[in-house]
């Protein structure tokens, strides 16, 4: 169900990014990206190791033109999450197997982007920062394999997982040669929670950091 309402809200979108295409540059972005949850939450009692690798899709429309400064207005899906690693050991306490729990946290995002360009040499090179609020849609756990039996990872429910989150995104891109007579680009962004991403103890922590490298194409 949750699905179902981003994919609604993608459709009433979709006719302002159209009709958008006459006035300004807009197009698609596919993404990768490297996410993982940091705080103090998560250093004192938990323990998380290496970070998730999920995918993003968005349309953006690129507007206030001109050869220096613009603005981006991005509606993406993005994937983020996190890994949590168990031992296991024997009723001797001796070491078995380390077990990994994959949660996925999918979200509604929508950043509001400031882009500073540099037109001068071929790459066009730009730099792009901005507020972002992603609001989850979906929510899979992460499960524990351990040698006699599967356990879900319980971690989103205990500390309560926010709906909506407010952060910020920066990075850095560039224009690749054209395929055709579309004009793409390569995008790498750092996004960072400034809100927690968990209901949490006081005085605790617990936020999402992503690493992003979008593919774009320019209509």
């Amino acid at each position: 169900m949750k699905i179902k309402w981003c994919l609604i809200l993608l459709l009433i979108l979709l006719p302002d990014f159209l009709l958008a295409q006459s006035k300004n540059n807009n197009g698609i972005k596919l993404g990768y990206t490297s996410s993982g949850i940091y705080g103090t939450y998560t250093e004192n009692t938990y323990n998380f190791t290496s970070r998730r690798n999920c995918y993003h899709a968005a349309l953006f429309i690129e507007y206030c033109n001109y050869s220096f400064f613009s603005l981006v207005s991005q509606v993406e899906y993005a994937q983020k999450g996190f890994i949590e690693k168990q031992v296991e050991t024997n009723e001797s306490g001796q070491f078995i197997q380390n077990v990994k729990a994959k949660t996925r946290l999918d979200y509604f995002s929508i950043p509001l982007l400031v882009k500073i360009k540099y037109s001068k040499i071929k790459l066009d090179p730009y730099i792009i920062f901005g507020p972002r609020f992603d609001y989850l849609v979906n929510k899979k756990n992460g499960i524990f394999k351990f040698t006699e039996i599967d356990f879900e990872s319980q971690f989103a429910e205990y500390l309560n997982l926010n709906k909506t989150v407010f952060g910020g995104s920066i990075g850095i891109g560039f224009s690749l040669p054209r395929i055709s007579l579309l004009k793409t680009f390569l995008e790498f962004r750092y996004n960072h929670d400034f809100t927690n991403s968990f209901f949490v103890i006081k005085e605790n922590t617990v936020k999402n950091k992503s690493f992003d490298l979008w593919l774009g194409i320019l209509f």
